[in-house]
């Protein structure tokens, strides 16, 4: 992600490294979370932004809006689930950007690089932002990509070795999503945590790797229930050549 693509962002939510906000995300979910919270408190919210309509100096008024959402944001607590998912997440305090998911559903982090900094952005949705059961759900899980991907005992790397060269790129990280998403709610399982339960993720992986066959069953209880996984291991997994011929027989 090049350094344009982080919008601008406001600055709230106490920890040893802020938390930056996207503005538009900010504002989108609390006009949602106004429109169903105490009749009193969506009062105040509409008065206060209705008196800022009437300055004049556009990038005052602008920056006037950006600042009562801030504090309606916060006010509302609908920082509070990032801010605990984060805070427990075990990451380095490296910057943490909340910017816009294109759509509820497509909610992600990630570990991002411009020239020798790292940020962790978290894209998520407004609707979602407003909705802290869905929020607290869906974190815990997109949050262990990114330890896995600081964790030098699983070796991240971004691209595929020259073996997978022959390979349509597009499968294999398909693979690649279903076995690491499979032992991330494992874990999260043994935690009590998962978002997603096994026989959803079961499904999922007996879908993509259904060309083992048999085997099916015992390549899932492998990934579920692996407390270490690495990436050479899933690549290497991905790669086994009875997913690029015929399906055995079951």
């Amino acid at each position: 992600m090049p350094a344009s693509d982080l919008p601008q962002l406001n600055q709230a939510s106490p920890r040893a490294v802020p938390i930056h906000w996207d503005a538009c995300l900010v504002e989108g979910a609390v006009l949602r979370c106004v429109d169903t919270c105490a009749r009193e408190q969506a009062r105040a919210f509409r008065a206060e932004r209705d008196r800022i309509y009437a300055v004049r100096e556009a990038d005052r008024r602008e920056r006037l809006f950006a600042d009562l959402h801030m504090k309606w944001f916060v006010r509302l607590g609908m920082d509070r689930p990032i801010v605990a998912a984060v805070s427990s997440a075990g990451l380095p305090d490296f910057p943490v950007h909340v910017i816009p998911a294109r759509a509820v559903g497509a909610e992600l982090a990630d570990l991002v690089r411009i020239g020798p900094e790292r940020f962790v952005v978290i894209r998520v949705a407004a609707d979602t932002l407003a909705d802290p059961g869905r929020l607290r759900a869906i974190l815990p899980h997109e949050l262990m990509h990114v330890h896995d991907m600081l964790d030098p005992g699983f070796g991240y790397e971004p691209d595929f070795p020259p073996a997978a060269a022959h390979r349509p790129e597009t499968i294999l990280r398909q693979r690649y999503r279903v076995v690491w998403d499979t032992t991330i709610d494992g874990r999260l399982a043994g935690r009590g945590t998962a978002a997603v339960s096994r026989s959803e993720r079961e499904v999922e992986f007996a879908a993509v790797f259904g060309p083992l066959g048999r085997d099916v069953p015992a390549a899932f209880e492998r990934w579920w229930n692996e407390a270490r996984p690495t990436h050479d291991a899933i690549v290497a997994f991905i790669l086994d050549e009875r997913l690029h011929g015929h399906p055995q027989e079951g």
